[in-house]
């Protein structure tokens, strides 16, 4: 993310503001909230949904703001299953575009993890990003954002999520020769890193 901020500041005549990070354990520890986690246990269930929208949940609610997701639309995407199966994208009144969840009677949804996460790439697909990138002269900074949950040696891995949607939404040349071959061997890696975990639960590394 630094390194996307510099590259902005030297192309652009902007003034970004300096990110603020925070640590996952931080924010399910001084941002807990029990409504919350249960609503994302169950969209969790329901529809698969990455465990990032409880920490964004809890860390939009702690702050008491709107914080943006740049969920794209794509085929059978998990984020538009949940807010299609709950409610609705509903476009926000505001100078720039952007679409909030609502519940299917057009009414803010309490507790939801999505109450307080905006949208607004929601009607472009990763394919759109790319063509707009290409269009203005972008690539060198879309080439620096990254989606990998468990890189390898720097690169992504192949095997996760999105290393797998990558692969399968027109965006395979973000991934290394290693990564793509491993994509075609993703059940035997997921497995592989199921037993590891399970090794590690019983057979814990001496400190």
């Amino acid at each position: 993310m630094n390194q996307i901020l510099d590259l902005i500041r030297k192309r652009f005549d902007v003034k970004p503001e300096p990110i603020t990070f925070f640590e996952k354990e931080w924010v399910l520890e001084q941002c807990a909230d029990d409504a919350i986690s249960r609503n994302f246990k169950e969209m969790q269930e329901k529809y698969h949904v990455g465990e990032q929208y409880e920490w964004f949940a809890l860390l939009a609610r702690h702050l008491d703001q709107k914080l943006e997701s740049a969920v794209v639309h794509q085929y059978h995407g998990k984020v538009e299953d949940a807010v299609s199966g709950e409610g609705m994208f509903s476009p926000v009144d505001s100078p720039l575009k952007n679409y909030e969840f609502l519940s299917k009677a057009g009414e803010p949804v309490q507790d939801s993890i999505f109450q307080n996460i905006l949208f607004p790439v929601i009607d472009l697909t990763k394919k759109d990003e790319e063509r707009i990138a290409r269009e203005k002269g972008w690539m060198e900074i879309m080439n620096l954002t990254w989606f990998c949950f468990n890189p390898r040696n720097g690169e992504p891995c192949g095997v996760c999520g999105p290393c797998d949607d990558a692969m399968h939404t027109g965006m395979k040349w973000r991934l290394p020769p290693a990564a793509r071959k491993r994509n075609r061997l993703m059940s035997y890696y997921r497995f592989r890193g199921k037993v590891k975990k399970i090794l590690r639960r019983f057979f814990p590394q001496s400190s």
